[in-house]
């Protein structure tokens, strides 16, 4: 598998993972899928005090239901939706597992992902800098903030076009039911398919919540979790095994102390007008920390 680059300043993201030119050029009209999955509990961080980060997977109706089987197939004897972080931490369902075997469950899941070649998209936001340039913020608008640019970034690799192929692949969205955010999470749908003037919202197609059963939430957890800890370990821990394995085809956009500053100068967090035109006109935005393909550290 190659790597695509394609060259979009619209809020932050430049590389799109694992050729997705390629990718478009098999997939009909009504048949793509954006999984999306939010990660904010880590166990290191209970107090959502370093990260917020949205992830996903995105990809066709074929890969997703690839994946359910393979999934369903390795997690068939577990008693309880596969979490990643009670799986790498042998907490939960994993408190009498062994490490090799929760280490083996890992590397499977990973490798469907991997088979699967669906896409991985993360977005990840840094609390404590996010307070400090928002002070008002309340406990989950970094969050927001960090689904509001997955959301718009998905709606982009929707709406790309290529010499096979013109028109919109619908992109349909689902996320974890949370009782604390899937409503505002939804509101925040609604004001992107809804915000004139923006023609990539036409790729936005449908927006709903599931239960941690969904095969594709799990995995999505994964990819969710991975960016997180991608985030946390910069500078203190080489790149996480799962993140070398799928390097090609996951790309994630971290928030910079300057990129929130520009957002705020230009109209804050809520201001879709600056989300979705990041770049398209007056100064050019600073660049977020973004890591995909040969940019990951694979020592």
């Amino acid at each position: 598998m190659s790597t695509a680059v394609i060259q979009h300043e619209a809020i932050g993201i430049a590389q799109v993972s694992y050729s997705v030119r390629e990718f478009f050029r098999s997939v009909e009209r009504d048949v793509t899928m954006a999984i999306l999955h939010a990660y904010f509990d880590d166990s290191g961080d209970p107090r959502h005090e370093q990260y917020m980060a949205v992830g996903g997977l995105i990809g066709t109706d074929q890969q997703f239901t690839d994946l359910d089987i393979m999934w369903g197939s390795a997690t068939y004897d577990l008693k309880e939706p596969f979490r990643s972080t009670e799986c790498e931490t042998q907490h939960g369902q994993f408190e009498e597992w062994d490490k090799k075997d929760c280490d083996a469950l890992m590397r499977r899941l990973v490798e469907i992902i991997y088979q699967t070649r669906l896409h991985g998209f993360g977005s990840i936001v840094p609390v404590a800098e996010y307070r400090r340039v928002f002070p008002g913020a309340k406990e989950y608008d970094p969050y927001f903030l960090a689904l509001r640019h997955t959301l718009i970034n998905v709606a982009y690799i929707g709406a790309v076009r290529n010499s096979d192929r013109a028109g919109i692949i619908d992109i349909r969205t689902v996320c974890e039911d949370s009782e604390a955010t899937s409503n505002a999470a939804k509101r925040v749908y609604d004001e992107l398919k809804s915000f004139d003037g923006w023609i990539w919202k036409k790729a936005l197609a449908g927006f709903s919540t599931a239960s941690k059963k969904l095969m594709a939430l799990q995995a999505s957890d994964m990819i969710a979790r991975e960016a997180y800890k991608h985030a946390a370990n910069i500078g203190i821990r080489k790149t996480r095994k799962p993140v070398k394995a799928l390097h090609r085809n996951v790309s994630f956009h971290l928030w910079t102390r300057d990129a929130l500053e520009y957002l705020r100068d230009a109209g804050g967090p809520n201001s879709l007008l600056a989300l979705t035109t990041w770049g398209q006109t007056g100064v050019n935005p600073p660049q977020m920390s973004r890591f995909w393909g040969p940019t990951f550290d694979l020592s």
